[in-house]
């Protein structure tokens, strides 16, 4: 049986793309195929979620095969020139278009690497890369473990959970707005999700009553949605990709898209959530979110 080779960066912090890529491996596996994740250092493996999936390391020899297939993210351009000559099945796994040019050349393309096959987890780029490259890439959307990113049992509070890495001037700002205009939600608590295990984050997003999502330029926006799985109302912006997911069905009524109307729902939504007593605090997990049906969980 041919092989299918996850090639994966060597980063410790939390990061979607990470999370998704093992994910992949793990429903390949469960479906009979002979999958791994391959990281170059010996020994490292990410702690911030459990995952049982095979890993191998590229600092020793893998021992291509021509009919093996190794799949390379869009920002890992070392990759994609390590396995330039190799005789395989190539594909690159692009989860945000934002990056291919961080990688290739503006004059290159994954065909000078041999790379023939490409696929994508969300809509916008399924589109941006027929439109640049004329590729029909393959759509495996974005999958959220309901098991764990799900409402909790405690009653909410008036809090707002945020990414701190995900447009930082866009959270800056809005802190800083809404310190000077509306000091009626000052002792509102502001949770960071940042270096956290997915338990963690879900524990988070299962307490707070609101999810502010500053995201710039992303192919997807994971955090939004799992936000939404828990239970949270979502204010903020698509930040390209999250056009796919964000609405006035399930979102706060506003316009996912300028800072000021990002910041008019957030201090509206904030002012009434201090009026709710806190025993009806489950109308905040009453709208939760997009219904991930259509993933491969």
């Amino acid at each position: 049986m041919s092989r299918i080779l996850y090639i994966c960066h060597d980063n410790p912090k939390p990061s979607g793309g990470i999370r998704i890529l093992y994910r992949h491996v793990n429903e390949l596996v469960k479906a009979g195929f002979d999958a791994a994740i391959v990281h170059y250092e010996q020994g490292f493996n990410p702690n911030w979620f459990l995952e049982n999936v095979p890993v191998i390391y590229s600092s020793s020899p893998l021992d291509i095969k021509k009919d093996d297939w190794v799949v390379i993210p869009e920002d890992y351009p070392q990759a994609m020139e390590a396995f330039r000559g190799i005789n395989c099945h190539k594909a690159v796994f692009c989860q945000n278009h934002y990056y291919i040019f961080n990688a290739l050349h503006p004059d290159e393309s994954w065909q000078d690497y041999g790379i023939s096959n490409v696929i994508v987890s969300s809509i916008e780029i399924k589109k941006f890369v027929k439109n640049v490259f004329n590729i029909d890439a393959a759509y495996i959307p974005v999958a959220v473990n309901h098991n764990i990113f799900k409402p909790g049992p405690v009653p909410r509070k008036p809090s707002i959970t945020f990414m701190p890495r995900k447009g930082s001037w866009n959270i800056q700002q809005i802190m800083g707005i809404l310190w000077h205009r509306s000091p009626e939600t000052r002792s509102i608590p502001w949770l960071p999700i940042n270096n956290m295990s997915e338990s963690e984050v879900a524990g988070t997003m299962q307490k707070s009553a609101l999810f502010l999502s500053t995201g710039f330029r992303e192919g997807f926006g994971l955090p939004p949605v799992e936000a939404m799985a828990c239970g949270c109302i979502v204010i903020g912006f698509t930040a390209g990709g999250g056009r796919e997911y964000a609405n006035d069905g399930n979102g706060s009524g506003c316009r996912m898209k300028i800072l000021w109307h990002v910041l008019t729902c957030s201090k509206r939504f904030l002012v009434c959530m201090q009026k709710i007593p806190k025993t009806h605090a489950g109308i905040y997990s009453a709208k939760k979110g997009i219904k991930l049906h259509r993933t491969i969980r």
